[in-house]
Formats: structure tokens, C-alpha cells, sequence
């Protein structure tokens, strides 16, 4: 399986927010407290377009997003980041793609902190 990772772009959105609530729904975390909840999840190009903060997505051979992840910078503390909203659907995984993700998401990170 071939995929594309690449940063989000506002076309993304929806797409990604239906990655996530699909995993949330297959691993019964489709409720608050989850992120299910996060009324971002329809704005991650607004949210990791900014400063600190940058979200992939991978698509797969026929252009459909199957994951994602993110960086995003803690309000709390400027040299502090965390690794954010990484979600595959069940057909990526197991195809090293989220290996991929973490070491694209990771070696960002080292560059802003």
C-alpha cells in the first residue's frame, strides 16, 4: 500500500474529523471526556496552521485521508509540546504508516523546541 503524508489543508478537515470519531467509535470512546467532545476536531487546519503547532495527514493510493497526527505547543509552557490527535483507520494499520506519522510529527518537534 502506497500512501502521501503531507500537512493538513482546509479541504482536509471533515475528512480527518471522520477518521477520528471512526476509531473512537470502533474502540467505544465515542463520548465526553474523549475527544469525541474536542469542538475542534472540524478546524484542524485553522488549530495547526499557527505558530508551534502543524498536523499531517496520510492519504492512501486513491486520495482518501486514512490518518493523521499533530504537534501542538502547551499553552502552559512555551518549550513544551506534545503529540496530538494521531488516529489510523483500521486499514493503515499494521502498514508502518504511524511509524511514519511519529518520526515526521517527532523530528518537528526537535526543530521548535
Amino acid at each position: 500500500m502506497q500512501f502521501k503524508v503531507r500537512e493538513i489543508e482546509v479541504k482536509d478537515n471533515k475528512a480527518i474529523e471522520k477518521v477520528i470519531r471512526s476509531c473512537l467509535i470502533e474502540f467505544g470512546a465515542n463520548h465526553d471526556g474523549t475527544a469525541w467532545a474536542d469542538p475542534n476536531l472540524g478546524r484542524f487546519s485553522e488549530i495547526y496552521n499557527t505558530e508551534g503547532n502543524k498536523y499531517w495527514v496520510a492519504e492512501n493510493e486513491e486520495g482518501d485521508i486514512i490518518g493523521g497526527v499533530g504537534i501542538g505547543q502547551l499553552d502552559e509552557a512555551n518549550s513544551i509540546c506534545e503529540l496530538q490527535k494521531m488516529y489510523c483507520l483500521k486499514e493503515a494499520r499494521g502498514t508502518g504508516i504511524s511509524h511514519i506519522l511519529i518520526k515526521i510529527a517527532l523530528d518537528y518537534a526537535k526543530k521548535i523546541l
